[in-house]
């Protein structure tokens, strides 16, 4: 479920979308058969173990541009859904690994041999296992489907006459030929983000969900809400006058996968547990986790004078009794009296932090609108939340009670005209508490 598409800069503009997590509960009922297009009959010249070794070669050059979270709890949490669904489908050799990265986009994306992506965002908007793991599934269709294998055999052969492939350093050095070839290509062919393509994954993301035993509802709702589709599916009538929307249609297909299902095939319940809250409260919070390092260090050394980054901001407490500094990556908080460091916490990519209007507590968010609130006299985070906004903003501010998130976003109007839009968003929900459409008209753009 691709909220943006993945920059093309190498052939890994091999789509997809979506997400996975936890643990899924038993449906004895029974539900279809796998579906046929788990069987392709489309040209493929890569083996499983070949298949693998292609995905090794496009994540080498993709996952320079994501951070991946390194947290065992979160990615062993992950690492379960998988398993669970994949006893719902049939038997593979493919290895599936779940990284969960940290990007401020409602993202989920995989690649061949079985790597899946998902944004810390997308996971941190889902309410429940259910929606989670149809996000999954979805992108298990893609891989299962060998859709990556394919498209690369079809492209092999236009863009460089290749039929075969051989070893591991040879589908390395051929896939390089072939990102170079596609730098070049006027008149690309790519059809990942094609109808047929997504049609696919959803069957089996609504088939593998309901077979492992999740409410197979939730994926819709989960489309219907991060695309702010607001239920609307469109008709003939609107089909006919081509004015439904791509969102609109892909719901409607979605939904009429669900109501195909037979009666008892996945379950009628929420899996929202205790566990998949305490893993979603772990995803949001974004805090790094702390392990024992299992190396040792060549040496120990000590820098004199320390090093540190620059101050970007410094602002004192309302009451005039605690003191802010922050750099580009962390925030310390410092008494005045006595003048000493009370504790220092992570803040990566974090705009200007404020204090309450009540000197309690710490609050800031950054440009993908996370937001995160610290007590100082527990020296700890009390509240984080991951909103989303219908359109990017250019602009955003928190509010020092932590409550309101206030976004401006530009908007297209008729004419090449151009308007900023206000909007307000609770920060715990995302849910508009005030909008005013059109509020300033930029000149000269």
């Amino acid at each position: 479920m691709l909220r943006r598409k993945l920059p093309y800069t190498s052939i890994v503009i091999f789509l997809a979308s979506s997400i996975f997590p936890a643990a899924a509960q038993t449906n004895p009922n029974p539900c279809p058969a796998p579906p046929a297009i788990l069987s392709p009959t489309q040209p493929n010249i890569f083996s499983d173990q070949q298949e693998q070794w292609l995905g090794d070669a496009m994540a080498d050059m993709l996952e320079s541009d994501y951070k991946p979270v390194q947290d065992p709890a979160e990615n062993e949490y992950l690492a379960r859904i998988t398993k669970r669904l994949l006893t719902a489908l049939p038997p593979t050799g493919i290895q599936f690994r779940v990284i969960l990265v940290d990007s401020p986009e409602v993202n989920g994306f995989s690649l061949a041999g079985g790597r899946v992506y998902l944004t810390r965002k997308l996971v941190a908007n889902a309410n429940s296992e259910d929606e989670v793991a149809s996000v999954i599934a979805h992108e298990m269709g893609h891989i299962l489907s060998h859709q990556f294998a394919i498209e690369t055999t079809a492209d092999f052969k236009r863009l460089l006459n290749i039929t075969s492939v051989g070893d591991k350093a040879d589908i390395y050095a051929k896939f390089q030929r072939l990102v170079d070839a596609s730098m070049k290509d006027k008149h690309p062919s790519r059809n990942g983000n094609s109808d047929e393509g997504q049609d696919e994954a959803d069957t089996v993301a609504v088939y593998a969900a309901a077979a492992a035993g999740y409410r197979p509802q939730a994926y819709a709702e989960f489309w219907d809400r991060m695309f702010f589709v607001e239920g609307k599916v469109g008709g003939p009538l609107s089909d006919f006058f081509g004015v439904t929307k791509p969102e609109s249609k892909r719901l409607r297909s979605i939904l009429k996968l669900v109501n195909a299902l037979p009666s008892g095939c996945g379950s009628t319940k929420s899996s929202t547990t205790p566990e998949f809250e305490r893993w979603h409260a772990l995803v949001i919070a974004n805090q790094p986790a702390s392990q024992a390092l299992d190396f040792k260090p060549i040496a120990d050394v000590q820098l004199n004078p320390p090093l540190r980054m620059d101050l970007e901001q410094l602002r004192f407490s309302p009451d005039g009794n605690f003191i802010l500094a922050q750099d580009e990556t962390s925030i310390s908080v410092l008494s005045r009296a006595p003048y000493k460091q009370l504790f220092r916490f992570d803040a990566e990519d974090a705009l200007p932090a404020e204090f309450s209007p009540d000197s309690k507590r710490i609050v800031f968010h950054t440009p993908g609108l996370h937001t995160e609130e610290w007590s100082i006299a527990d020296q700890k985070l009390i509240a984080s939340h991951e909103p989303i906004s219908r359109n990017d903003c250019i602009q955003s501010k928190f509010s020092p009670d932590g409550r309101t998130l206030f976004c401006i976003s530009l908007r297209d109007g008729d004419d090449g005209i151009y308007f900023l839009d206000l909007t307000a968003l609770d920060a715990a929900t995302g849910s508009v508490v005030f909008q005013k459409k059109g509020f300033f008209e930029p000149s000269g753009l």
